[in-house]
């Protein structure tokens, strides 16, 4: 008896596969349902939230306050930036026209003191054949006073025909001095000569010729200036002429006692 109780009692008893089974079984619709409300509800807040999330659109940076102030302090830097640009492109150029000029006036400077060189050596090239022309001179004038000295007088003026010919295009010219004026700046006066000829404060002799390059003196002429005899000074003043006729004499002779 107890046998068959026993195994009626482990028939009628599930397993615990069975049971799990069974429960699997039964538990799933409740799952799936509870799943499914779960998954609506999500949807629902989602499609509620999405309206939300279209009307609220971003405010771009530019338009808001704080990227106003931004914006316009960028554009003042790039203002400040485009005028130390300006001024450093002014004081460049400014640079540019003073280097230029300066050049120039450099330039110019050098070509005046090259012209100035060249003709003081010119010039002190000269002053060294003026004693040499004054010996020529001499000699021509003791040739002319010879006789017979025809030939050796064209000699020498030929000599100082090729002399002046030579330097006369650079400017060299002789100092005019007989019966001129004295001139201090030209002429050097190494004495007076009374005379009648010759103006008083002339020039009555040239002892030396003096010449000039252009507009530089190279030697001043030696000269004896002219002034008025000594007798005619005395004299002071001719006597005015009078027109009074003489009367007649005692002895009836005309003219004075």
């Amino acid at each position: 008896m107890d046998k068959e109780a026993k195994a009626l009692t482990e028939q009628a008893a599930p397993g615990p596969d069975e049971t799990a089974a069974k429960d699997a079984e039964g538990s799933t619709p409740a799952v799936a349902d509870e799943t499914a409300a779960k998954g609506g509800d999500e949807a629902t807040a989602g499609a509620a939230e999405a309206p939300t999330a279209e009307a609220e659109v971003p405010i771009e940076e530019d338009e808001s306050p704080a990227g106003t102030d931004e914006t316009a302090a960028r554009v003042a830097a790039l203002e400040a930036e485009k005028e130390e640009f300006g001024r450093r492109i002014a004081e460049l150029k400014d640079r540019v026209l003073r280097g230029a000029a300066d050049f120039d006036n450099y330039r110019k400077r050098v070509a005046r003191q090259e012209q100035e060189t060249r003709e003081r050596a010119r010039a002190e090239a000269l002053r060294t054949f003026l004693p040499v022309v004054d010996n020529v001179e001499r000699a021509l004038g003791f040739a002319e006073q010879m006789t017979g000295g025809e030939q050796i007088a064209q000699g020498l003026q030929m000599v100082l025909r090729g002399f002046f010919d030579a330097f006369g295009p650079d400017g060299l010219t002789r100092v005019e001095a007989m019966g001129k004026p004295f001139d201090p700046t030209v002429h050097e006066a190494v004495g007076q000569l009374e005379t009648a000829e010759t103006p008083a404060g002339c020039v009555a002799q040239e002892l030396q010729s003096g010449y000039r390059l252009k507009e530089r003196l190279l030697r001043p002429a030696l000269v004896v200036v002219a002034r008025p005899p000594a007798a005619a000074a005395a004299a002071g003043p001719p006597a005015p002429e009078t027109n009074d006729q003489p009367g007649p004499s005692n002895d009836g002779s005309p003219g004075g006692t």
